[in-house]
């Protein structure tokens, strides 16, 4: 049979992006790949309410199901060809009433995805998934999972849809490929710049000739397109090949439908877009998106909504950069993907058209700059339009708790039962649903290569990997698991409970169990079993560190095996400790006090030195959606000053006026150097002092030196010092006081250099750290080496003492606003620090 090859010049707009086809068999399983990123075929409709979680756990074999919550919802897939059987798993999830699905839901087929006809229609389920299985017509190309009817209570859980193929006819069938894959009747394909593209055709009947009749091309550029070595016909089971010659008329993007004509009874025209290149680069897209704006936003995250209707480009990259405008470009014929960078700027998505999406990892109180960037052209010969750049940027908010602690108030006596009145009880999320409610929404970062990352809290291990995201279990290849800070050991109610995590009788969680603000991701190996039920302390002898160099197990200063874990955290760990005391004290009638094993002292300390960052506000706002309750030592973290958490009774506190005196010494600093022969300057300033005595030790303050003495109005600042005398210890410090009170100053220590003149190496020097400064209830004295405090007072800048305790922690609520000063007796001697209250 003599070949027809026509060839038409139409007016024809090429389409660069028709609905994708599943081949068949076609499966999902929500999981891989993840709900985020359906496979070819499928599509997704299952955000219409006002819940926009999208997932289930746990599903069919792994940790996902799909979750239709609202009518009008649905899952659907497009296939490429006649299907036989469609399978899959459903389940009602709704715990109440009973049975837990009510309302209705439909499997329906479709010939052209409008039309459609019920194959099963459900108005009950059980609470376990079931799986189901129905015979499809012979000219269905579409199925689809329908929530027809939503009832109060009554969720569904989808997982491992499966259609497959309809046993081979004795007919033939025109199964086209390209390097083994199959090409679906209608798809795009890419020839790229190449002169010759292999195509085979295969005969996919049991019996009869697959005849070719003819090919021909038309569209915008037909003229470029030809084939050779066309088959007349192809036997039954067997394949034969032709070739795709292309001679582009011009450089940039070439565009042409392939028609191919045989006597497959289903396809007797088949046809093929194709996209070809003129020289190494598609054409340049000549406008821009029209916007890109920004709605609900939180401190968490927000709606990015791009505007591109314009339809004058094939896609859109999205660049996100925080705290600085983009000025970075993307390269033409290199390909970009979710999570890459472009210097400092991060891709946030490709887009084919206008879009609403939400990002991950968003953070509090940060401005993030975003940049669009249109461009044509398929991977490896994009063309980025980089002279028309749309950009916009959105501000995060900070804390919100708005009327949440409405009457409760910190000065009064019935503060911490109303506070714990006020968190508990709240909603629960199941362990099992972790992922889906935290992770994926929120945790889960992307990075290069459209690979995700999840840190471990204690280590900063970051674990890199390709959805979906799994717990470490077996050799799946994950090493996080959910560790909880207030370990279940502590927990009160799992002594003597053989039903925990249940409680006592049940087969439902206890909240304290699941909580999500005391579960975080840790590494299993390295952090979660390192740390085990083990108290939280600074560790001094370390028995392990893990292998990012955070993260240690070791005796604290006490000799007490502790676990120290990096310094982003401990501010969390101990807010994370003081909730779960407020949140579940007298529950069930059990006392949640903070275990004696566990520090007070350190917890304070980490609370105070490292308070709420970015990342723990948006955290305690998201949990706040998730969960229905906030952590209010995020909130307002001064309220921990307020409760004995080793009791958990209520501590009260007043003020009393400020004084303004003060010293503060500016020279010498932890970076100065004193030798002999040198003249060095010590300097200072003071307010409301008329006159100071300096005081010079070189043995850790055991012993002074008096270094002068004189009226602050006539005396040379900076003063001026001969060192007159070699030096017998590496390190000095001075102390800059008030000659007739107690105001004073104590500087940072600094180097002395030796007899033999050179310079001695640099030492770990004795600290006497203040904190929190400014204080508003309790100020605590950190040391280092081997000093001790022995007592703390307090001194107004005339030299009154205020108040005295012998520890290393005094009780400043009584004072008022304004400048002290803190008389600290050390194994050393006693030296002076300032510190500032506030309320």
């Amino acid at each position: 049979m003599k070949k027809i090859v026509q060839f038409f010049v139409l007016s024809l707009v090429f389409a660069t992006q028709i609905n994708a086809q599943a081949i068949l068999p076609a499966s999902w399983n929500f999981s891989n790949p993840s709900i985020a990123n359906p496979p070819a075929g499928f599509t997704l409709n299952i955000l219409l309410g006002t819940d926009t979680r999208t997932t289930y756990s746990p599903g069919v074999g792994d940790n996902i199901a799909a979750r239709l919550d609202f009518t009008g919802e649905f899952i659907q897939v497009n296939v490429n060809d006649k299907p036989g059987n469609v399978s899959y798993y459903l389940r009602g999830t709704a715990i109440s009433p009973n049975p837990p699905f009510t309302g209705s839901f439909k499997i329906q087929e479709s010939v052209n995805g409008q039309i459609w006809t019920d194959v099963r229609t459900l108005t009950s389920m059980t609470s376990g998934f079931t799986r189901y299985q129905d015979a499809l017509q012979a000219a269905t190309r579409f199925v689809r999972f329908f929530y027809n009817e939503k009832q109060a209570n009554s969720n569904v859980g989808l997982d491992s849809i499966l259609i497959t193929a309809a046993p081979a006819p004795v007919t033939p069938v025109l199964v086209l490929k390209h390097l083994g894959n199959t090409l679906v009747n209608g798809a795009n394909f890419v020839s790229g710049n190449a002169s010759n593209t292999p195509l085979v055709i295969q005969n996919g009947g049991t019996s009869q000739v697959l005849l070719v009749d003819s090919v021909r091309f038309i569209g915008l550029n037909a003229s470029d397109f030809s084939v050779t070595t066309l088959p007349d016909s192809v036997p039954f089971g067997q394949a034969k090949g032709f070739n795709i010659s292309f001679n582009p008329g011009a450089n940039g993007s070439r565009f042409a439908t392939m028609l191919l004509y045989t006597n497959d009874p289903d396809k007797r025209l088949f046809s093929l877009s194709l996209y070809g290149i003129g020289g190494n680069l598609a054409t340049e897209p000549s406008v821009n998106a029209q916007a890109i704006n920004f709605a609900s936003i939180k401190s968490y995250g927000y709606n990015t909504q791009l505007n591109a209707n314009n339809k004058l480009a094939e896609k859109y990259l999205i660049l996100r950069k925080l705290g600085s405008a983009i000025t970075e470009t993307p390269t033409d014929g290199q390909s970009y993907k979710r999570g890459d960078f472009i210097g400092s700027a991060q891709v946030e998505i490709v887009a084919d058209s206008s879009i609403v999406f939400n990002p991950n990892y968003i953070l509090a109180n940060q401005t993030y700059h975003y940049a669009v960037y249109s461009f044509n052209g398929p991977a490896g010969y994009e063309n980025y339009l980089t002279s028309s750049i749309l950009k916009n940027s959105v501000s995060t908010t900070g804390k919100t708790p708005g009327n949440y602690y409405q009457g409760i108030n910190p000065a009064n006596a019935n503060f911490v039962t109303s506070l714990t009145a006020r968190i508990n009880p709240h909603d629960t999320v199941f362990y099992s649903s972790y992922i889906p409610r935290l992770v994926n929404p929120w945790i889960a970062r992307d990075t290069s290569n459209s690979k995700k990352v999840v840190i471990c809290v204690y280590t900063g291990h970051q674990f890199l990997y390709d959805e979906p995201f799994l717990w470490a279990a077996g050799n799946n290849g994950a090493v996080l698991t959910r560790e909880h800070t207030w370990p279940q050991s502590w927990m009160p109610s799992n002594q003597g409970n053989p039903d925990w995590p249940n409680a006592p009788g049940t087969t439902s969680e206890l909240p304290e169990y699941n909580d999500l603000h005391n579960l975080f991701p840790a590494h299993q190996t390295n952090a979660n079993a390192r740390r085990s039920n083990n108290p939280f302390h600074e560790v001094v002898t370390p028995t392990y560190t893990s292998p990012t160099g955070f993260g240690m197990l070791g005796k604290d200063s006490f000799n007490i095996t502790s676990y120290e874990p990096r310094p982003e955290q401990k501010g969390d760990i101990a807010r994370a400790l003081y909730y779960m005391a407020v949140c579940y004290n007298g529950s069930r009638g059990n006392s949640w006090t903070i275990p004696n094993q566990q520090s007070l002292t350190i917890l304070k300390q980490w609370h105070q030195m490292d308070p709420p960052d970015a990342f723990e506000i948006a955290r305690n706002e998201y949990i706040a959606v998730e969960q229905g309750n906030r952590n209010p030592f995020i909130d307002f973290p001064e309220w921990a000053d307020r409760i004995n958490f080793r009791t958990m009774a209520y501590i009260p506190g007043d003020s009393i006026p400020p004084l303004p005196k003060s010293i503060v010494i500016t020279e010498p600093t932890v970076s100065s150097s004193w030798k002999k022969g040198e003249i060095v300057n010590i300097a200072y300033t003071y307010q409301n002092i008329d006159s100071v005595t300096v005081l010079f030790s070189e043995d850790s303050m055991a012993t002074w030196m008096n270094l002068g003495e004189g009226n602050v109005a006539v005396a040379t600042n900076p003063i001026m010092y001969m060192v007159s005398n070699y030096f017998t210890k590496p390190y000095g410090v001075l102390i800059v006081k008030e000659s007739a009170g107690t105001t004073a100053d104590t500087s940072a220590y600094f180097m002395l250099e030796m007899a033999n003149g050179l310079i001695s190496s640099r030492f770990e020097p004795i600290q006497f750290l203040v904190y929190p400064n400014p204080a508003s209830a309790k100020v605590t004295i950190e040391t280092s080496g081997t000093a001790k405090v022995q007592r703390i007072s307090v001194l107004d800048l005339q030299g009154r003492l205020l108040a005295s305790e012998s520890a290393n922690s005094i009780n400043v609520e009584a004072l008022q606003n304004g400048i002290y000063l803190l008389q600290i007796e050390t194994n050393f001697g006693v030296l002076y620090k300032k510190f500032e209250k506030q309320h």
